[in-house]
């Protein structure tokens, strides 16, 4: 049976020490607690930890400020992602400036008269078989690859663009526009999936308005470009304009296929193990790579689902 004991309290006359009661409680026989004793001139008080409530700030350069608030801009993705939009600046730049050459003088002195139908025609022409090629520029990019695709658009935008500078009548000059619009079809779309599937899911949406931005860059340009080479008297003021597509669309061609492939394409055509090399090699760490992964996968089978849910709901009476 358990009990509670209270030891004694008693005074020294000379040390002044007071011994405070211990409650104890014991189970079984009885038993003697020693007392704690405790000075009244030096009382105890609890030892207390020192508090920092304003810790010295640590010292952080501009540089590491700079790198934590753009560093992901700077990865390899984004890089990838920033040239993959110079195609943007193709469209933009033939937007901007093929209205000025039409009006130039110099330009009507080599093809007049022009009707404002011709006009209306040599500004459009571009647009007709662009559209016709960005019919066919989804199966080719699942077939040869995204980079390989509009690498291959950049390089049929060159050559449109080289004939076109170099037109001496109006049927050359359309069918020169006229190949420049099938390369346009087949790297303008291309590049915005290609740019969707490098990109991060964090930065995804402003990385894939790189493109817009170059498009309106491109049409500023060639507005401006046609201010400044009107002035030449001969039709190099004109042809000027074309030589810069060309020379601009040589480079994006040879450039694009540098670029590392699509990983989700990469997937998609069943190379895993190059998929894997190709996070790495677009910048992403260990961890950001296995993330993509599995998100990639968990498409993949969302994806699979219901192809298997469409088809099985299907039923021919």
């Amino acid at each position: 049976m358990s009990r509670i004991q209270s030891s004694h309290v008693y005074m020294k006359e000379d040390t002044h020490d007071v011994t405070i009661p211990t409650l104890t409680r014991r189970q079984g026989l009885d038993s003697d607690t020693p007392a704690l004793t405790v000075s009244p001139e030096t009382p105890t008080a609890p030892v207390l930890p020192e508090l920092h409530p304003h810790p010295e700030p640590t010292y952080v350069s501009l540089k590491q400020r700079f790198h934590r608030r753009f560093g992901m801009y700077l990865r390899t993705y984004s890089l990838c992602s920033i040239f993959a939009s110079l195609s943007g600046f193709h469209f933009g730049f033939d937007t901007g400036s093929i209205g000025p050459v039409t009006v130039m003088p110099q330009f009507k002195a080599q093809f007049d008269p022009i009707s404002p139908i011709l006009q209306g025609l040599i500004v459009s022409s571009i647009l007709m078989t662009a559209s016709l090629s960005s019919v066919l520029a989804g199966p080719l990019s699942d077939r040869f690859s995204r980079t390989r695709t509009f690498g291959t658009g950049a390089g049929i935008f060159c050559v449109g663009s080289v004939i076109s500078s170099c037109a001496y009548n109006l049927a050359m000059l359309f069918v020169g526009r006229l190949i420049t619009g099938v390369g346009e079809g087949l790297f303008l779309s291309t590049v915005t999936v290609y740019i969707l599937e490098i990109a991060p899911t964090s930065i995804r949406g402003q990385l894939s308005c790189t493109t817009q931005l170059f498009v309106t860059l491109g049409v500023a340009t060639g507005y401006f470009f046609s201010y400044g080479t009107v002035n030449i008297d001969s039709s190099l003021s004109w042809r000027l304009l074309f030589i810069t597509q060309a020379i601009v669309s040589l480079i994006f061609c040879i450039g694009s296929f540098f670029l590392p492939h699509s990983p989700r394409w990469l997937r998609h055509v069943g190379r895993i193990e190059d998929s894997k090399r190709a996070w790495e090699r677009l910048g992403y760490t260990a961890t950001e790579a296995e993330k993509e992964q599995e998100v990639v996968q968990r498409e993949h089978n969302e994806e699979a689902a219901r192809g298997a849910r469409g088809h099985g709901g299907t039923q021919w009476v």
